[in-house]
């Protein structure tokens, strides 16, 4: 057991990685050391703050990809041999933070908190403004798929955002709508409510799987494609 936060700080700083060198665009106001100042550790995972719920979605599919090369033997397979598979439960929530002395406050991270203590399905889960902010900025999270990294830079919080990185190869999102790699299918899902005080939260089920290029290191020129999903379709309520 005392491995475990090893593996989630050496999968966390690979996802950091992939971040900043596949996706430059979305993460071009970020460095390794600003994401890491801005994890919250639980102990067993923890909270990230981001500007948007695009970047969170965005590091969580990143993520879970190391997580699958890690389950599959191709990353780090004598520590997978040693500790087994993991799985994990991802929430988005889109409120208002606070930071004062290295700390980080606000309803955001207690909405999300309470999120992750209702879900044992290892789902991906937003609340109502992560929902409402997809809707109003592409027209609703479906659209994943079938929209380029032209048009996310065309959303508000991007329209400041450097384009000379948009013509780079971007693994979740590219220049060019493709049924064969990026974001492939995404599926959304109303699956209840939760009361956080005096306050009920409309929960949503996330699905996506996408489509990406995976390697053993970052270095590697040898890569396989492979697809994986965030989240699962299961929506029993929460």
């Amino acid at each position: 057991q005392t491995l475990i936060p090893t593996v989630f700080k050496i999968l966390f700083n690979r996802a950091i990685k992939l971040c900043l060198e596949n996706n430059r665009f979305v993460f071009q106001n970020y460095t390794k050391e600003k994401i890491e100042n801005s994890f919250i550790s639980t102990g067993d995972g923890g909270f990230i703050i981001f500007d948007s719920p695009l970047h969170s979605l965005f590091f969580a599919i990143n993520f879970e990809l190391t997580v699958r090369a890690y389950n599959s033997y191709h990353l780090y397979p004598k520590l997978r041999d040693i500790i087994g598979s993991i799985s994990l439960r991802y929430a988005i929530t889109y409120d208002t933070v606070f930071h004062f002395d290295d700390n980080y406050y606000g309803s955001a991270i207690i909405f999300n908190s309470r999120i992750l203590e209702r879900d044992s399905l290892n789902r991906c889960l937003i609340d109502q403004d992560t929902y409402n902010w997809f809707l109003i900025n592409i027209d609703g999270i479906e659209n994943l798929q079938v929209l380029t990294i032209n048009e996310i830079a065309n959303i508000y919080e991007f329209t400041e955002y450097d384009r000379k990185y948009i013509q780079e190869d971007n693994e979740i999102m590219d220049s060019k709508v493709s049924r064969f790699s990026g974001i492939i299918n995404s599926d959304i899902s109303k699956i209840g409510q939760i009361a956080s005080k005096t306050m009920y939260l409309n929960i949503y089920n996330l699905h996506l799987q996408v489509t990406m290029k995976a390697s053993a290191s970052t270095e590697s020129m040898d890569k396989r494609t492979i697809t994986i999903s965030l989240g699962n379709l299961n929506t029993a309520g929460i």
